[in-house]
């Protein structure tokens, strides 16, 4: 089973939702209640603590204030969660598999969330911790250009507690023009402020990072209402309906890296 995270970006307070029960129904279903274990990076070793139990068929709400998140404008830090059929070691140097046989197809998910004066936006989602040798490339077509803030969010985790930084690479798809590069930290939530690029309506924006990888979303706020929107986009190779899709979406990488430094 994946790891459900949570964490906050800017003044919108993460929270998030998790579920005991089976994805489907022609797998084996898990049956009876579930400890729930967070886990917590302090850049050496992930700390785990136990949160209890989730009984069976039920919901658990965990917010952001109840753990202290370190947070600022640019990084948030992030929380994992675990449900298993056993509590883990509360201290590793990597993070390790559930010990929960169940379901696989789909994941099992939580909701994540944000709050942030009276009104939120979630999402359905998971994540499986991600090879150090990895790459991204995402496109954001999210951006919003009349009173809205915009931010580009990149969640990554890696199995080693151990935090390092890559170099994300920020490009118009229009002009194939590097506008920037941004520093991007391991195993929290980078935060990135789209507004100050003048990226307008009618311009893609392209994100590459070729040492990290990691789910990336689009978050805005209204300047003028409570109003939050939250996207995440898809790989490269979700968009391939047959064959292999990881090569698929590594020969998409190749081209579109060569497209850009042309």
């Amino acid at each position: 089973m994946a790891y459900f995270p949570l964490f906050s970006i800017t003044d919108a307070a993460g929270f998030t939702t998790l579920a005991n029960f089976s994805p489907n129904d022609w797998e084996r279903p898990v049956k009876g209640d579930l400890f729930v274990t967070s886990f917590r990076t302090d850049g050496k070793v992930w700390h785990a603590s136990d949160e209890g139990i989730i009984e069976q068929d039920r919901f658990r709400m965990f917010e952001a204030n109840q753990f202290d998140l370190k947070l600022n404008e640019s990084e948030s830090e992030i929380i994992l969660f675990q449900i298993s059929t056993e509590k883990p070691d509360p201290e590793l140097t990597l993070l390790q598999p559930d010990h929960l046989i169940s379901t696989h197809w789909p994941e099992w998910r939580a909701t994540v969330g944000f709050k942030r004066n009276g009104a939120q936006a979630s999402y359905q989602g998971e994540v499986n911790p991600f090879p150090n040798k990895a790459s991204l490339l995402t496109f954001h077509p999210f951006i919003q250009v009349q009173e809205t803030e915009n931010y580009f969010v990149l969640l990554n985790v890696e199995s080693s507690p151990v935090f390092r930084w890559s170099e994300l690479e920020i490009y118009n798809s229009n002009t194939r023009k590097r506008i920037d590069t941004v520093k991007v930290k391991n195993n929290c939530v980078n935060i990135i402020p789209l507004d100050q690029y003048g990226f307008t309506d009618k311009e893609l924006p392209i994100f590459q990072c070729k040492t990290m990888a990691g789910i990336p979303f689009g978050f805005g706020k209204s300047k003028t209402s409570s109003i939050l929107s939250l996207e995440h986009t898809h790989p490269p190779g979700s968009l391939t309906l047959f064959g292999n899709r990881f090569n698929s979406q590594k020969h998409t990488k190749s081209q579109w890296s060569e497209f850009l430094k042309s």
